[in-house]
């Protein structure tokens, strides 16, 4: 029998030599998010949401506000944290902390050039852009007139987001109701935790 160890995916990989104590991307001491929601109590996802909260993929503030839109910088940080880099840390992020994630998702081809809004509230078909970048199927969803788009609202998808609906619909990070995709509609705090949660659990 050996004794070995192993690194915990959901914790960064830097440690202090001296010390022992683990670091965060700058260097700095790492702080584990405890993150303790007050109004999820009667939401069927909620072991969706504390589950990735104990991973330190959470949102900010005691209340989680489900139905509420979510900005563009909020849902880029749960997809930067889904993708384990730790240099930055939970919320709120400082001015340099929000360059630095959003350089980070440039340079993995997420987020494109003109692309950055972080105050922007993200609608459903640009969730579905980012998570079909997040999984590597953007060179499949930029192929015209291969996609079936069987929804009542297909008319109002933008065309160049047809293949990211189609395909982020198919792997199920965006779901339709009632045969209705509501490409337009603001993707909801809830829906954003579940599509992060959705991915990884995949």
């Amino acid at each position: 029998m050996k004794l070995v160890y192993a690194l915990n995916p959901g914790k960064p990989a830097n440690f202090d030599p001296y010390t022992g104590q683990i670091l965060d991307g700058a260097g700095n001491p790492y702080k584990e998010e405890t993150v303790s929601y007050t109004d999820i109590g009667n939401i069927n996802e909620k072991e969706k949401i504390t589950t990735l909260a104990q991973y330190g993929i959470a949102l900010e503030g005691p209340e989680f506000r489900p139905n509420e839109s979510i900005k563009q910088k909020d849902y880029l940080y749960l997809i930067y944290k889904a993708l384990q880099d730790y240099w930055v840390g939970p919320l709120p992020l400082t001015d340099e902390e929000l360059d630095y994630m959003y350089r980070y998702l440039e340079r993995q081809g997420i987020v494109k050039a003109g692309e950055k809004a972080p105050e922007s509230p993200v609608t459903r078909e640009e969730a579905a852009k980012f998570a079909v970048r997040m999984i590597g199927l953007d060179k499949a969803a930029e192929i015209k007139g291969i996609f079936k788009l069987n929804f009542k609202d297909a008319d109002k998808i933008s065309p160049e987001l047809e293949g990211y609906v189609a395909i982020a619909n198919g792997v199920g990070l965006l779901k339709d109701s009632d045969g209705m995709i509501n490409p337009k509609g603001f993707l909801t705090r809830l829906e954003a935790v579940v599509t992060i949660y959705d991915y990884l659990a995949k």
